[in-house]
């Protein structure tokens, strides 16, 4: 069970299948070519989802989890210097942990997924300009974590990144509201 992130004011818990959340973990392994020389920054509170991409796609790919503190994370100087300090390769999250941060500062960093709110196109380009692959996930809590996905890296036209398309053995349903 993990918890929403309280879109509502109010969290509550979703049951995480094990089918949904390995389906998620591998693709993110795969997709993010998360590896035994990854180093994956872990700022989520262990109870929401992202936490799960975060330390278990890299776990399971033989990398290392650099956990950050929130004092770290509200503090650019104190991030960067972590991410430098560790070699941070990888990071999962929304676009508002990695704003602040100056993309040259941090020549490791080399594939940011963006999930939970919408990526800001001129955050994205920051990020590519610097050499950085840079992917946008999508999906609610009870998807687990993820169930789309979009490589930024291919270029988008109009003034959103996309969310993309279904994560592999996912199916996504587009209703009229």
């Amino acid at each position: 069970v993990i918890y929403t992130s309280g879109s509502t004011g109010i969290p509550k818990g979703v049951v995480l299948t094990h089918e949904k959340l390995t389906n998620f973990l591998t693709w993110m392994a795969d997709e993010c070519a998360i590896g035994p020389d990854s180093r994956m920054l872990h700022s989520a509170a262990p109870v929401f989802d992202a936490a799960f991409g975060e330390v278990f796609a890299t776990l399971i790919s033989g990398g290392r989890v650099v956990v950050c503190s929130r004092d770290d994370l509200l503090d650019v100087r104190r991030l960067t210097g972590l991410i430098e300090r560790h070699g941070v390769t990888h990071t999962f999250g929304p676009a508002t942990n990695v704003a602040p941060l100056d993309p040259t500062a941090c020549p490791s960093l080399r594939c940011v997924v963006l999930g939970g709110e919408a990526a800001p196109p001129q955050l994205v380009q920051r990020w590519l300009a610097a050499g950085a692959r840079v992917l946008n996930a999508y999906g609610p809590a009870e998807a687990s974590v993820a169930c789309t996905w979009y490589d930024a890296s291919t270029g988008w036209g109009g003034p959103y990144v996309p969310i993309g398309w279904p994560m592999p053995n996912r199916q996504i349903h587009i209703v009229d509201a």
